[in-house]
């Protein structure tokens, strides 16, 4: 397919860029997708769901690294903006719908993922509430996220499995690779989060396999759309999975998971 012009996409989209795009090719076929969706799809965005609008507008959710892309297809299928659509006030139309239906699908994917991931598990295997959080040792975040959570964890309220990864040098993924080595990884990491202030714990060169799981790891981030640690995923009343980034303090958390 060829383009008049090529969108160059960076690691993150921005919902501000307003960009058009032509295509030399009209849509062909009744169930075909227009020329410039199909366009971003060969440039590795996600389509997710569509939208009719007024004024002859289609509106596409899509996404690039798990991050929201609206694309709004304009009549005639040949040109597409990408940005936010606004009302007459200024206002987002349809910024909430589109992240929603993004967002849906790529936690959705981020649990299928971490359920098949090599985790480390904290807490009671009955614990009525679990949640899957993505930590780095070195995350000051993290940090403050396992203590914030940690009474619940003992309480036997919440089980917690963390996906390591080491994004923050080369010591983070040493102490990652100690903590995944460990005899006992969740004592590992709860003794290093408890020493957090003081460094930690040591970390190792880390064999092959362990470095490897890492890596495989950090795969998983990049294609749950996770950008930064801690972010934690879980299950919802309805059974929707449910995105948490960041960290919380302890009311909050118990807020958003529904412990009382």
């Amino acid at each position: 397919m060829s383009m008049t012009k090529r969108l160059a996409l960076p690691a993150m989209m921005m919902t501000t860029l307003a960009l058009s795009i032509s295509s030399a090719h009209a849509e062909t076929a009744q169930d075909a997708l227009p020329a410039p969706v199909e366009a971003l799809m060969e440039q590795d965005l996600q389509l997710h769901s569509t939208f009719d609008l007024e004024d002859g507008l289609t509106g596409y959710a899509m996404s690039h690294n798990g991050n929201p892309v609206p694309v709004y297809v304009l009549p005639g299928n040949e040109r597409a903006i990408i940005g936010t659509l606004i009302d007459a006030t200024g206002m987002p139309v349809m910024d909430e719908a589109m992240s929603s239906a993004v967002h849906e699908e790529t936690n959705a994917l981020a649990w299928s993922l971490l359920q098949d991931a090599e985790i480390v598990v904290e807490g009671d295997p009955d614990a009525p509430n679990m949640m899957y959080t993505i930590s780095d040792p070195n995350c000051g975040f993290c940090n403050r996220q396992w203590h914030a959570v940690e009474p619940l964890v003992e309480a036997g309220t919440l089980q917690v499995h963390h996906l390591m990864v080491g994004l923050q040098g080369p010591s983070s993924i040493a102490k990652a690779a100690a903590i995944l080595e460990a005899e006992d990884p969740a004592a590992e990491l709860g003794k290093h989060f408890s020493r957090f202030d003081l460094g930690g714990i040591a970390g190792i060169e880390g064999e092959e396999a362990t470095l490897a799981t890492l890596d495989e790891n950090r795969a998983i981030m990049q294609k749950a759309g996770v950008t930064g640690t801690p972010a934690s995923f879980y299950q919802d009343a309805d059974g929707t999975i449910q995105r948490i980034s960041g960290a919380l303090p302890l009311e909050d958390m118990k807020a958003r998971l529904g412990i009382e």
